[in-house]
């Protein structure tokens, strides 16, 4: 049963509040629909002056035509003109006519005049006039063929008008034309400027079009102290004026040439190239609606003080107390005619009258709500729900009572101010002698957050990057991911009922298939690697789950297969594959080029050995010259192996350490890598070397040979095989203008697509099949070049082939050091020390001359000598060998004999360690590189043998 509302001061509080939403609300619709009815307002007086000025523009040149065609009323003027136009002058004829359009033209308030006649010679004129032009006899020519005065602009002379007057002879012919011409602001009354009534900012626009892209402004009235200009670009979006040039009508709210808001009218002007706009400031037109909006702030300020005084009646409301107790005797007989629904349901009923003032509810409502049944005491329906919802429940009502009954889902509020959804069915009942509106809501917020759920689950679907996909018990596609489209190219729609190996175009065999739905079917899921085609033939690897959709028994009811596209990935894990083993076969390089060295050190200096021999061995006669060229022969072939394993040594990673940062020589290391690639490069296309001498270069020779040997490689790989005569691979060094050094590559091969050029110094990124090309070639040598502070550019043509030009910074070449003067200086005393006994004796022959040599092979014996004090001027030490290496050597000379170490020189055929690299770059001894040059050594050891003697 309602019982009396609790009296407190919130509820006048919250009537005097709700007025004020009522009064602000109330005084804001007002202010806009004043706002918007002055601004209507507005716009049809301005759009009434636009016609105004319109009428009396039109109405002036009417006037114009009219008064330029009475110049052929007088008699004696016409006739004038007649004679004058045939050629038959008489003695006061041209002055007559001359001074008959003078007066005309004051009149018409117009510039100048003239008779043209019909072969368009000016035969008399107001001032001088040589000759018409092609417009102004076009103008003459149209009046002669319509029969009547004709008004016209001037084309290119915006502004200007021409009014052609065609003359009749009397006898149906023309004699000619009368052209009266003038600036048309000039000629316009001054009734034209005027603003009918008063106004601080309305000006008026008169303009024309001239040409496509011009329009000329006149202003014809006008108050800002901004100039207008006089000519603007011909944009309608931008001037309303355009538009009008262009026979449009309106009436809106624009900015003008001062970038202020005008309200603004345009008009074209009939039967003529002209348009008028008059604007007065938006401001200035709304200051009514301005005063207005303050007035009614002022009238709902008095009329809240007076609601807050009135809501002190509240407490005077004993009638209403009647009225509260009388409503709930009527509840109650309600209320025991539906106790026991009431009491069991779970949903929120409510009875009302057909207003929708509610006269009861049941405890379920009233704990939902309200939490006290006195708070929903003759409370609308339409309060029970959010202020954003009451429209819609107020509507729905209204249809239920006038249909019987509804159904439809709106939005409650509880008391703490929170919403929940409900379905609600409303029935108008009998109750008694009385109808009332019985409703029962039901709470969804569990079914709105399942479809809530449900929403979010598919769009996470939707958005996830892989393709997920379901299938029936028939394996035909029932769900079909926005990750699958992007994957496999196919739409939903297209794909909803395939059967799922034509959806992923996989190319599994059925029997193959057939045995993953059993593996799914027994339980678990299943996942393996398959290679599927899109939809535009593509194929692309990806890794498959599949598991299977059970229904609560358990049953298998479907199927979902997860697709994850992995293309990218095992393209670059094949590229790393790649990369990896072209490091191991550098690091291979330079163990070969390492094993070939020691061997060919002794051939080197065996085969200089017996050339030196042969030369004296002739006595007093000549020397066996077969057998000396014989050995110079094969001494040369050795020192062409020795420049191949120089090459070998060039690219290899292992050994890039032992080569010096620079400087280095460009041609040298570009004559390596030709070297290198020449066996390649021939069978595909013309090689052309053109190499010139050079200043050193930042760099070591390694990376620079490394750089020109991919540019090589990349220019064979452009160029098709078959026909090498067609094809030219050109490799050149030159200076550059700034003084750089260049190297430049060139091919006519396939050349690269321009869509491609901004990518190829990408690392992986290539354009060649499958097997041809790692994609790091050129992005190793862009880094390089970057690195040494140059830079690489390309040029390149589809079908006709690509340039590469790489420019490196000069470096001064360190100062070399001063010979050592001629070998045959101070005898020293040298231990050789070398694991092959051949390099040991090879050494020991090419210097037992000059020096006492003591060779030896074991390092523990060499050191065993050393550490007793033996005497030695020089050490010459192989840098790799097995068991002690020469930098453990050298290490343990240091420590024991440290003046020896300094004269340590070392023999090496390729630092191909990290620990030979990192010690060859910190220790400054000489060494000697495998194989040796026979006077280079014997200059290396005299040097040190000086240094011991001096010391």
């Amino acid at each position: 049963m309602l019982r009396g509302t609790t009296r407190t001061w919130i509820v006048p509080a919250a009537i005097v509040a709700a007025l004020a939403c009522a009064l602000a609300g109330a005084a804001r619709a007002h202010f806009v629909a004043f706002e918007r009815e002055l601004r209507g307002q507005l716009q049809r007086e301005l759009a009434a002056v636009a016609d105004l000025k319109v009428e009396q523009i039109a109405e002036w040149r009417q006037q114009l035509l009219d008064d330029a065609g009475s110049l052929l009323t007088h008699p004696f003027v016409h006739a004038a003109l007649v004679r004058v136009a045939r050629g038959e002058i008489g003695g006061t004829d041209e002055a007559q006519v001359t001074e008959s359009l003078r007066a005309r033209l004051k009149r018409l308030r117009l510039s100048r005049a003239c008779l043209v006649s019909l072969d368009g010679r000016v035969l008399a004129a107001t001032s001088p006039w040589p000759r018409a032009s092609e417009v102004e006899l076009a103008a003459a020519g149209r009046a002669r063929r319509e029969g009547a005065p004709r008004l016209d602009p001037l084309p290119g002379e915006a502004g200007r008008l021409v009014v052609a007057l065609p003359i009749p002879d009397g006898a149906g012919r023309v004699a000619g034309t009368v052209l009266l011409e003038g600036d048309v602001a000039t000629a316009l009354p001054s009734a034209v400027r005027a603003w009918p009534t008063a106004t601080r900012s309305g000006e008026i626009l008169f303009g024309a079009l001239d040409g496509e892209d011009e329009l000329f402004l006149e202003p014809l009235r006008h108050v800002f102290r901004e100039a207008v200009p006089r000519r603007l670009r011909s944009d309608p979006e931008r001037w309303a004026l355009a538009r009008a040039a262009r026979g449009e009508r309106g009436d809106g709210v624009v900015r003008d040439y001062r970038g202020v808001a005008v309200i603004e009218a345009w008009r074209p002007v009939p039967a003529a190239p002209w348009a008028v706009a008059v604007k007065v400031d938006e401001a200035e037109l709304l200051e009514p609606a301005a005063r207005r909006g303050r007035a009614l702030a002022a009238g709902v300020g008095v009329a809240l003080i007076a609601a807050a005084l009135a809501a002190a009646a509240w407490w005077r409301s004993e009638q209403r107390a009647l009225e509260r107790r009388a409503l709930e005797l009527e509840a109650r007989g309600v209320r025991q005619r539906l106790d026991y629904l009431w009491s069991n349901a779970n949903d929120l009923v409510f009875v009302a009258a057909l207003d929708g003032e509610l006269v009861d509810a049941n405890e379920r409502a009233v704990a939902a709500l309200a939490g006290r049944r006195e708070a929903l005491a003759r409370l609308p329906l339409r309060e029970l729900a959010p202020p954003e919802a009451r429209a819609q429940l107020e509507r729905e009502l209204a249809g239920a009572v006038e249909r019987g009954s509804a159904r439809f889902e709106t939005l409650f509020r509880r008391a703490d101010g929170s919403t929940f959804p409900v379905e609600l069915v409303a029935r108008v009942a009998e109750v008694g002698d009385l109808r009332r509106l019985v409703a029962v809501a039901r709470d969804v917020s569990e079914r709105k957050q399942v479809e809530r759920l449900a929403r979010l689950q598919g769009t996470l679907l939707r958005h996830l990057s892989d393709a997920v996909v379901a299938a029936d018990r028939e394996l035909r596609v029932t769900a079909w991911t926005g990750a699958a489209e992007r994957i496999y190219g196919r739409s939903a729609s297209a794909a909803a009922g395939l059967p799922l190996r034509e959806a992923l175009g996989s190319a599994a065999d059925p029997a193959v298939e057939a045995e993953r739905r059993a593996r799914v079917d027994a339980g678990g899921e299943l996942r393996f690697d398959d290679r599927h085609r899109r939809a535009d033939g593509a194929s692309i690897d990806v890794e498959v789950t599949w598991a299977a959709l059970r229904d609560d028994a358990g049953a298998v009811v479907g199927y979902l297969a997860v697709s994850r596209d992995v293309t990218e990935q095992r393209r670059l894990q094949a590229q790393l594959v790649f990369a990896d083993r072209l490091a191991s076969i550098g690091t291979l390089a330079a163990g070969v080029a390492h094993e070939i060295n020691n061997p060919l050190s002794y051939l080197l200096a065996n085969f200089e050995f017996l050339e030196e021999r042969l030369r004296g061995a002739g006595g007093g006669g000549a020397p066996d010259g077969e057998a000396l060229a014989a050995v110079r022969e094969a001494r040369d072939g050795a020192r062409r192996i020795s420049e191949i394993v120089r090459g070998l040594r060039t690219f290899s990673r292992a050994d890039a350490g032992a080569h010096p940062a620079g400087p280095a020589s460009l041609t040298e290391a570009v004559r390596a890598a030709v070297r290198i690639a020449e066996r390649q490069l021939r069978p595909k296309a013309n090689l052309v070397v053109e190499l010139a001498d050079l200043p050193p270069v930042a760099g070591s020779e390694h990376e620079l040979a490394q750089v020109a040997l991919n540019l090589l490689v990349n220019a064979a790989h452009a160029i098709p095989e078959g026909r090498p005569a067609e094809h030219t691979i050109r490799v050149a060094t030159s200076r550059a203008p700034d003084g750089r050094a260049a190297l430049e590559v060139s091919d006519t091969g396939a050349g690269i697509a321009p869509e491609h050029l901004a990518r190829i110094f990408d690392p992986f990124f290539t354009t060649k099949p499958v097997g041809e090309g790692s994609g790091l070639g050129l992005a190793i040598c862009h880094g390089i070049v970057e690195t040494l502070g140059g830079e690489i550019e390309v040029r390149s043509t589809v079908g006709r082939g690509t340039r590469f030009r790489v420019l490196l910074p000069a470096r001064p070449a360190e100062p070399a050091p001063a010979p050592a003067g001629p070998t045959a200086g101070r005898r020293g005393r040298v231990l050789v020390l070398d694991d092959e006994a051949l390099v040991c004796r090879a050494v020991a022959r090419t210097l037992r001359g000059a020096h006492e040599v003591v060779a030896l092979t074991e390092p523990a014996e060499a050191l065993a000598r050393l550490e007793r004090g033996e005497p030695f001027d020089v050490v010459l030490c192989d840098l790799m060998m097995p068991g002690l290496s020469g930098m453990e050597c050298y290490e343990a000379l240091r420590a024991r004999r440290p003046e020896l170490a300094g004269r340590m020189i070392f023999l090496t055929g390729g630092a191909f360690t990290p620990a030979a690299r990192e010690f060859l770059e910190r220790v400054p001894n000489l060494r000697v590189e495998k194989p040796f040059d026979a006077e280079a050594l014997r200059q290396a050891v005299a040097r040190c043998v000086e240094l011991a003697g001096e010391a």
